[in-house]
This record gives C-alpha cells, sequence and structure tokens, in this order.
C-alpha cells in the first residue's frame, strides 16, 4: 500500500490547533526540496504509542529516558519533492552537540512514519470590543463585523451608555442660563445685554418709547415743560422762595421794602449802627432811636432798600449796589440763582424742575435706566451653549460640541479598543504519512530529571540545514510519574503498577514501608533516612534468557533500576506453591540464598537490600553455578536436595538451586 505523504495543509493546520506559527524556511539552492519545522520554537513534541502504531502528541515532560522524541516537518509543495529525496535529508546540531543533556541523546535524524494528529476545523475570525472606560464597560465582548474604528464608532455611538455619557457631558459642559428678550428665539449669556436688546425691541414694536420729561414739584410733564413754568437766569435774585427779577431793588418793593430816599426820609429818618452793618455798608440794621453815640443816618442816594414792615428796632436794610452774593447773609429770604432754577408764573412761586431722558408705555414712564427697564421684558432659562460657550437655540449645536468633546476624552482605536477572536471549527482526527525529525534518547534508571536543551536544523548538508529555521528543543526526560503526589514523600505504603513510572521519595519520618507492585510483588523495609528511589518494574517477557530453558514455563518480575535500599527489606514475590524462583542474569538462571516460599503469604519470601530481576518457573531450572561446575568436571553432579532453613513458621518447602 503506498504511504500518503503528509500535506503541507495537514500539518499548518496541526500547526495552529498547537498554538504556534509555521516558519517557512527561507529560499535556498535547495528550496525546491525543503523540509521545514512547522514551529521554530515552543512544546511541538510527537511521540510513539505502540497501542496506537503510530506518533502521537505528548507533552515535553512524557518522555522517559530511552524514548524517541519526534517532532514534525513540513514538505515542500513543490511536486519534484518525494518519497525518495526525504532519505537525503538529516537533521544537525546547532553547534555540533546539544547545549543540556548531549551525553543523553544517542542519534538525530529524520524518518518517514505514520502519525495521529488533529486537524482543526475552518478558522473563523470575528472582532469584540474591549478596553471600554468603567461609563462604558458594557460594551465590551460586544460583537463587530469589522476591525474599522468606523464600525466600532457606530457601535459605540449607537448604544445607550454612549449616549447616556453624551447627555451627561451635554448636561454638565454645554447648559447654562442665558438670557432672551424675546420669549426665547434668541439667547444671550448677559442679563444686561438681553435687557437692552428687549427695550429695543419693545421701541421697534411701538410697545415703548423714549422721550424726554421733566417733573415740577415731582408731577411728570411728557416731552416739553408747561407754558407757567419759566426758567430763572443765573443773575435773577429770588426772594422769599417768590418774586424773581434782575432787578434787586424792584424785588425788594415786591415784598414791601422800600427805596431809602429823599421822600422817604422826610418821613422816617433812619440811622443804622456801625458796629452791626458791613464794612461796605451793604446790610445792617436800621432805627429812629437818636439817642445812640454810635448812629449814623442811612445814605439817600436810592442805593438802600428797607423793611419797612418790620419792627423800627428791628428793620433791616440792603444795599443793592454792594450786596452782591452775599445776600443770603443778610437776609435769608433773598438769595442769588446759582444754577437753572424755575418758578411758576402762575403762582409765582420757585418750582423743583427735574429733567431727563425716559422710556415710557404711552404717557407713563416705565423708567430711566435702558437695562433696569429691560430686565422686566426678558425671560430667563437653562438653555444649550455652543463650543464657543455662546447660547444656541440649536440643541444639534451643543450635542456636537458635547460629542466631540467626550470622544476627544474618549479616543477609541483599533489597536486598543478592538480584540480579534479567532474561533477554531470542529477538529476531526487524521491517521497520515509524513516526515519527522527524531531525536533518540538513551535509557537511564536515574531518579534525577534529564534536560535535553539545544537547537536543531534538518537540510540534506549541514551549511544548508543552517541556513534554514530551526527548531528549538527543550524537552525534560524523566523517570517520574508526574503529577502522581502518591509517590512524594511517601510515608507508609505506595502502589505501583507493572510498567508504571515509580521514582518514590519518602518522608522524613517514614519508618517501615509496604511498596506493592501489582498483583505480583510487595516489598517491606524501614524508609527512614531513604533517599529516591526508582522502584519501576515490569512483567516482560525475556526471550533471552528462556531460550536456555525452553523447556519450562517461566515468568518474570523485572525491576528494571535494579534499586537498593538503605536498609535491607523483606520481598514477597506472589507464585504457586510448586513453583521455582531464581534471580536472572545475563548468563542465565542464579539461586537466591535464604528464599523460602511462605503458604500463607502464597508467596516467594526473599531478605534484600537490592532487587533485580526474577524467574518463577514451573520446573527446576539449571543455574549458573551448575554451569560452572558442568564446566569444571567431567562428572556431572546431582543438584542438592534441599536449601535454606527459611525463617516463617515452617510452612515452606526447600527449592533446590535458588536463593543466596
Amino acid at each position: 500500500m503506498k504511504a500518503k505523504r503528509l500535506t503541507a495543509l495537514a500539518l499548518a493546520a496541526l500547526m495552529t490547533a498547537s498554538g504556534t506559527s509555521v516558519a517557512f524556511a527561507k529560499e535556498s539552492a535547495n528550496s525546491d526540496y525543503d523540509l521545514d519545522f512547522v514551529s521554530s520554537s515552543g512544546d511541538y513534541y510527537y511521540g510513539y504509542d505502540e497501542d496506537e502504531n503510530a506518533i502521537i502528541k505528548k507533552k515535553p515532560s512524557e518522555f522517559q529516558p530511552g524514548d524517541t522524541i519526534y517532532i514534525p516537518l513540513l514538505e515542500d509543495s513543490d511536486e519534484k519533492f518525494n518519497n525518495s529525496r526525504g532519505k537525503n535529508f538529516t537533521v544537525y546540531i546547532d553547534g555540533n552537540k546539544f547545549d543540556i543533556g548531549d551525553k543523553y541523546v544517542d542519534d538525530v535524524g529524520v524518518v518517514y512514519k505514520k502519525g495521529i494528529y488533529t486537524v482543526p476545523g475552518a478558522t473563523t475570525t470575528t472582532y469584540e470590543i474591549q478596553n471600554m472606560p468603567d461609563e462604558l464597560k458594557a460594551l465590551n465582548g460586544t460583537k463587530l463585523s469589522t476591525n474599522t474604528l468606523e464600525n466600532l464608532k457606530k457601535i459605540v455611538e449607537e448604544s445607550v451608555e454612549y449616549q447616556s455619557m453624551v447627555d451627561q457631558v451635554l448636561r454638565s459642559d454645554y447648559t447654562n442660563i442665558a438670557y432672551s428678550p424675546d420669549g426665547g428665539t434668541t439667547w444671550y449669556k448677559s442679563q444686561d445685554e438681553a435687557a437692552e436688546k428687549a427695550v429695543d425691541l419693545k421701541i421697534e414694536n411701538g410697545t415703548l418709547t423714549s422721550n424726554k420729561y421733566y417733573l415740577v414739584d415731582e408731577k411728570l410733564h411728557k416731552d416739553t415743560l408747561p407754558d407757567n413754568i419759566k426758567q430763572v437766569a443765573e443773575t435773577d435774585y429770588v426772594v422769599n422762595e417768590q418774586t424773581i427779577s434782575s432787578d434787586l431793588g424792584k424785588s425788594l418793593t415786591g415784598f414791601g421794602w422800600v427805596k431809602y430816599d429823599d421822600t422817604y426820609s422826610n418821613t422816617k429818618k433812619l440811622y443804622y449802627d456801625a458796629s452791626t452793618a458791613g464794612g461796605n455798608l451793604s446790610t445792617g440794621k436800621v432805627t429812629t432811636d437818636t439817642s445812640g453815640n454810635a448812629l449814623i443816618p442811612l445814605p439817600t442816594d436810592g442805593t438802600i432798600y428797607v423793611d419797612a414792615g418790620s419792627d423800627k428796632n428791628a428793620a433791616r436794610f440792603i444795599n443793592v449796589n454792594t450786596i452782591g452774593d452775599q445776600i443770603h447773609e443778610a437776609e435769608t429770604r433773598i438769595k442769588r440763582v446759582t444754577g437753572t432754577e424755575y418758578y411758576d408764573t402762575n403762582t409765582g412761586s420757585i418750582v423743583t424742575v427735574k429733567e431727563s431722558q425716559g422710556y415710557f408705555e404711552e404717557d407713563k414712564l416705565v423708567g430711566t435706566d435702558k437695562k433696569t427697564v429691560g430686565s422686566s421684558y426678558i425671560t430667563s432659562d437653562t438653555v444649550y451653549y455652543d463650543a464657543s460657550n455662546n447660547p444656541t437655540t440649536d440643541p444639534n449645536t451643543a450635542k456636537a460640541a458635547a460629542k466631540e468633546k467626550y470622544d476627544n476624552q474618549l479616543a477609541l482605536s483599533v489597536a486598543n479598543n478592538i480584540k480579534p477572536v479567532t474561533t477554531q471549527g470542529t477538529p476531526t482526527t487524521v491517521r497520515d504519512w509524513g516526515y519527522w525529525a527524531y531525536i533518540d534518547t538513551k535509557k537511564s534508571t536515574t531518579t534525577k530529571d534529564i534536560d535535553i536543551v539545544g537547537k536543531i536544523y534538518v537540510g540534506t548538508s549541514k551549511s544548508d540545514a543552517e541556513d534554514e529555521t530551526g527548531f528549538y528543543v527543550d524537552v525534560t526526560l524523566t523517570n517520574k510519574d508526574v503529577g502522581n503526589s502518591t509517590f512524594v514523600d511517601v510515608d507508609s505504603d505506595a502502589y505501583i503498577e507493572p510498567g508504571q513510572r515509580a521514582v518514590l521519595s519518602f518522608a522524613d519520618d517514614a519508618d517501615d514501608v509496604v511498596i506493592e507492585f501489582g498483583d505480583d510483588a510487595y516489598y517491606e523495609f524501614n524508609a527512614r533516612g531513604q533517599g529516591r528511589v526508582n522502584f519501576a518494574d515490569n512483567t516482560n517477557f525475556d526471550r533471552d534468557f528462556a531460550y536456555d530453558y525452553d523447556h519450562a514455563n517461566i515468568d518474570f518480575i523485572n525491576f528494571v533500576a535494579e534499586p537498593t535500599t538503605n536498609k535491607t527489606g523483606t520481598l514477597y514475590i506472589y507464585a504457586d506453591e510448586d513453583s521455582y524462583i531464581y534471580e536472572v542474569t545475563s548468563k542465565g538462571a542464579k539461586k537466591i540464598n535464604g528464599a523460602y516460599y511462605d503458604d500463607d503469604e502464597g508467596a516467594w519470601v526473599i531478605r534484600t537490600r537490592h532487587l533485580t530481576s526474577y524467574a518463577i518457573s514451573d520446573r527446576r531450572l539449571k543455574t549458573i553455578d551448575q554451569m560452572e561446575d558442568d564446566k569444571n568436571s567431567s562428572s556431572s553432579s546431582k543438584p542438592s536436595g534441599s536449601q535454606g532453613s527459611g525463617s516463617g513458621n515452617g510452612n515452606y518447602k526447600p527449592i533446590p538451586d535458588t536463593g543466596r
């Protein structure tokens, strides 16, 4: 039957299933016939399985000394490559030997063998959202159809969580109090600006007017003063808050004052006291009394006016030519106008007039300050703001600004927020032929782990091989039953199946320990202070040994490491009572001194601290001692009739030619 080749596709699929990557060799002169390692590094190891009669995947810790380690090779797809050509390939070791464990390697090379491997189903890659902040962590794991930033943003922006966060930014950063002069059509950040705009609008629609107005003694007059309200010039005088005139004398006359001239003096002669009059004869008191020594007659030149209505001894005079701006000092009822004043011609009274510009609703004065007037016409509310921090009537403008700000904080990217997820289809198991690099290791019964580390290449020559990508070998050979905790710190008993790895370590306080070897035997000994021991055993048939005794049916129990314990123990090997027991040596059967059969145990009993290989025969066998005797003697002697006294309860039988 013609063997199939292990195809490149199958090996590549095998590589994918193992989580490694193909390391294709670079072009070389022999590139049409290349064999490449399917992985340049990693635990990509196989071992031969007798039950499957094929090479199968193994863990790096599953190899024992003496096993062959296989590493799959990838064929060149060129049709020129053929099986016979593969015979020219071999394995070359970097530096000619392994970095570690070289002495435990027996051989390396290339072989064409059948293997069992798993071909995965079709690989599909999908994408998921990852690494989102806490407020959007619910989106982690959301599936994406493509690994593009646009697709990522689309999924994120459509989510309730994203919309909630944008709304939160919108409320916190893009809404604020604003003021509207027109009921919400326009908005202003400044209350004063909105108020002024409101007044302008009221004036435009005729609701308000801006007019000059006067307050006459707090009575409002719009636009103009009444005709009876006259302005007083700064050159005029005010007497008793009524008479207004630029002629002081006439003003005084209107209030009962009299010009002191010749006519008046002829009627009444008046004098003044120089001590009470001004130095320039401006004002003072007058009297008709002539008894005073310091009295001086008033001048009759027409410049003096006297208050004729007053008591003669309290009368006062005013010199209208000299009084000037000091009238108020002489007569509180007379004052010079110092500013713009008004009087009512109907009443002859001075009135208070306030002139200003104001805002009116018809004839009602609303106010004089534009901002104050407008503040009663504006509305305020919490409204949207745009990116320039100005109020806007368009919510989409504000939301776009909030979105942009949040997007900048979010900073989505394909590298950080999209995770590719590779899904492998249902795998299928394949049994097929192909090329393998192999490493034959040497047998050893050591209790220590053996590391084999180094780089290997495959090629038709050393130089050709080193041009290709190598494989870094890192594997451990061990006789320990990896992961079997019952073989660690044994303190009482242990059970070992034939063929099982059985490196045992013992507890510090271990005393009498029983080691059972399946249904074949057990060994009792004092394990205090005992180091690690390889107790592995098997019942393999020793063809070489049995060849010399083809007349007998023989069973074997072999302790592969021939372990030796610190203290002598007792080995019990189960057998029929009419059987014979011998130690197996390369020269033949060897008698075992002191061995006896215990009927109660149904076993041969041997006191020893060194376990080797033993043969249980249904017939008596010629021992190597007898063979030596045959050589040294021309006459043959018959075997002794009994040997060994045993130490049991007497239920034992002596056997010929066995024991030590």
